[in-house]
């Protein structure tokens, strides 16, 4: 039997966690995705080991916004540890069977050590439940490694024990700020053979910042086309809405939105 835990983890729950990894479901059930094996993680000898520790004079959880007439800039949030961010979420799982969801999301950002290297984490957790009252809750992480120039880039994402590493990437890395008319396209490749080719696009609309990334998610289980768009308040750095849908090669689709 195909849970309902199972097929959100076949969708990587969403966009946002697409890629991320889900706890694989028993050996009995092949169809099933299994999110890839722990051990294809990488060992430290094997991944780069020149970093530098990023440099802030703000405090963790400051917001440093710049609004001129012509321009609209809000931080980050990757780069202030301590940041967090939560949004009620409603949703639905349509295919044969649709599942109306409701539940959380939450976002918080962390600095912790890789390997012995430090790094920035991105730990969001998802709690859903369906018409049944049935729960499930979600934890992914994306791993962002400071490079020289102060820049963070993607090391690895992961949950629980399942990490896929980076092996190649054409991303120039994460902005310190999302800028109106920012735009950027580029592809990740993972130790696990997958692949992630997105699209980013920063506007402004009406009062909030829109942050669109439109993606696609190619694996031994198929491809998954997404979308997922945050509206930031430029005067608090907060998010404040949330849009997104997932669409695997199952048929299979999920749509989230949250405020």
């Amino acid at each position: 039997m195909i849970t309902l835990k199972h097929r959100l983890c076949a969708l990587g729950i969403g966009v946002l966690l697409a890629g991320a990894g889900c706890t694989p479901p028993p050996a009995a059930q092949p169809s099933v995705p299994s999110g890839g094996p722990a051990a294809q993680a990488s060992t430290p000898a094997d991944r780069p080991a020149n970093t530098t520790t990023q440099r802030s004079s703000q405090p963790a959880d400051s917001v440093n916004v710049e609004v001129t007439p012509s321009t609209v800039s809000v931080p980050n949030p990757l780069y202030h540890p301590g940041r967090s961010e939560s949004l009620d979420i409603t949703g639905k799982l349509e295919g044969p069977k649709s599942i109306t969801l409701t539940g959380n999301i939450t976002f918080i950002v962390t600095r912790e050590s890789s390997h012995g290297r430090p790094v920035n984490v991105m730990n969001t957790t998802v709690v859903l439940h369906n018409e049944d009252g049935k729960r499930e809750q979600f934890e992914t992480k994306s791993v962002y490694l400071v490079e020289p120039d102060g820049r963070l880039k993607l090391l690895y994402k992961g949950s629980g024990s399942d990490q896929r590493w980076v092996e190649n990437s054409t991303c120039a890395g994460e902005p310190r700020d999302y800028i109106d008319g920012h735009s950027q396209g580029c592809e990740v490749r993972f130790d696990n053979g997958s692949t992630e080719t997105s699209t980013t696009a920063v506007s402004k609309d009406g009062d909030y910042l829109k942050v669109t990334e439109i993606s696609k998610t190619t694996d031994k289980d198929g491809q998954r086309d997404g979308s997922e768009t945050y509206w930031l308040d430029p005067t608090t750095g907060h998010f404040v809405r949330y849009s997104g849908a997932v669409t695997g090669s199952d048929g299979y689709q999920l749509t989230l939105t949250g405020n």
